[in-house]
C-alpha cells in the first residue's frame, strides 16, 4: 500500500474494481479506475462515498457523469492510499498440512517396505540354511539306516509340486510351482553333491555328520530367529505322537493260552540269542549312541520337509 501525496478520484462501481486477496486471507478492493489522479478539492472526505463536494471535481466537468468511466458521480469518492500489486509466494496452511500429511505417510510406507524386504531376506537365509540342513541329514540316514532309505524331502515336495500343478491348470499362479521346482532341483542337486563327497576327509562340507554334528545342526536350527521356534515345536509334536503310538497297552488274555503264549515267548528268546551270538553278515550291532541319534534324526527330518519350503 502506497501513500498518495494528493487525493484522487476514483469509481466505486463494480466495472471499475476488482476484489483480491491481500496474501494474508482478507479481501481488499483495488481502484483500477483513476477518474481524476490528483484532485485539489480540499473539502471532500476522504473514503466517503458521494461526498457532495465531488460534484466540483474535474473529472465531471458540471455535468452529473464521469468524462472518464461514465457512472454517475454519487458512484465516487476520494481515497489516499493506493494498493500496489505484487508477486508473493504465500503459503496456504491447509495444503501444506495434507503435503506433510501424504509425505508422513510415504515415509511410513517406505520404512514398512524396508522392513519387509529385510523380513524377506532373512527369510531366504534361514529357507537355504534348512534345505542344507535336509540334505546333511538325509546323507546321514542314507549312510547309518539299517533299512532301506527314502528321502522323504523330495517326497513331500513331489506331493506340493502335484497340488500346484492342478492349481495352475486351472488358472492359479505359477510363481509357487516354479519356486517349488526349483526347491526339488537344488535338494536334488545338494543330496547328489553330498553322496558323492561322502568319503572326503579334507572339507568339512562335505563330511557326512557323526552324532556331535547332528546334535549340533539340530540346535543350530532350533536357533534361527525366524523359523527356529516353529521347527521345535513340530519336533515335539513328533515325538508326543510316536509315544503315544508306542506305549505299552496292557491286554487281558484267557488263562488256557497262557502256557501257549509262554511257549511261543521262549522260543522267540531262544532263537534271538541265537541269532545275537551267530551273526550271518558279521557285522556288529550299532552301538547304542548312534541308534538315539537316527532316532533324533528321523523325529526331527519328519516335521523338516514342511519348513524346507518358501515361507515369503
Amino acid at each position: 500500500m502506497k501513500q498518495l501525496e494528493m487525493p484522487r478520484t476514483v469509481c466505486k462501481d463494480k466495472d471499475c474494481i476488482d476484489l483480491r486477496d491481500d496474501g494474508g486471507g482478507v479481501v481488499v478492493t483495488v481502484y483500477k479506475t483513476h477518474c481524476h489522479p490528483e484532485c485539489y478539492l480540499d473539502n471532500v472526505q476522504v473514503d466517503q462515498v458521494a461526498h457532495p463536494g465531488l460534484i466540483g471535481c474535474a473529472a465531471f466537468s458540471g455535468s452529473n457523469y464521469c468524462s472518464k468511466c461514465g457512472h454517475h458521480w454519487q458512484n465516487h469518492l476520494h481515497v489516499l492510499f493506493e494498493l500496489e500489486e505484487y508477486l508473493a509466494t504465500v503459503k496456504d496452511t491447509e495444503v501444506e498440512r495434507q503435503l506433510q500429511a501424504n509425505a508422513n505417510d510415504v515415509i511410513l510406507r517406505e520404512a514398512a517396505i524396508q522392513g519387509l524386504n529385510k523380513r524377506i531376506a532373512e527369510y531366504k537365509e534361514e529357507h537355504s540354511i534348512i534345505q542344507k540342513a535336509s540334505a546333511r541329514f538325509g546323507v546321514f540316514l542314507k549312510k547309518y539306516s539299517i533299512t532301506p532309505y527314502n528321502d522323504a524331502t523330495l517326497e513331500y515336495l513331489d506331493m506340493l509340486i502335484r497340488e500346484e500343478e492342478m492349481k495352475v491348470q486351472v488358472g492359479g499362479n505359477r510363481k509357487r510351482l516354479d519356486d517349488l521346482l526349483e526347491d526339488r532341483r537344488a535338494h536334488e542337486e545338494l543330496v547328489d553333491v553330498l553322496t558323492r563327497n561322502m568319503d572326503n576327509k579334507y572339507e568339512l562340507q562335505y563330511q557326512v555328520l557323526n552324532e556331535a554334528g547332528v546334535e549340533n545342526l539340530v540346535s543350530q536350527l532350533y536357533a534361527l530367529h525366524h523359523f527356529g521356534a516353529n521347527l521345535q515345536a513340530v519336533k515335539n509334536t513328533i515325538s508326543t505322537a510316536h509315544q503315544a503310538t508306542n506305549r505299552e497297552r496292557p491286554y487281558r488274555v484267557n488263562r488256557g493260552w497262557s502256557s501257549m503264549i509262554t511257549r511261543h515267548a521262549r522260543r522267540a528268546t531262544v532263537d534271538r540269542l541265537s541269532m545275537n551270538s551267530n551273526p550271518r553278515d558279521g557285522s556288529a550291532s550299532p552301538p547304542k549312541a548312534r541308534r538315539r541319534t537316527r532316532e533324533t534324526v528321523r523325529k526331527f527330518f519328519e516335521g523338516l520337509p514342511s519348513w524346507s519350503l518358501r515361507h515369503y
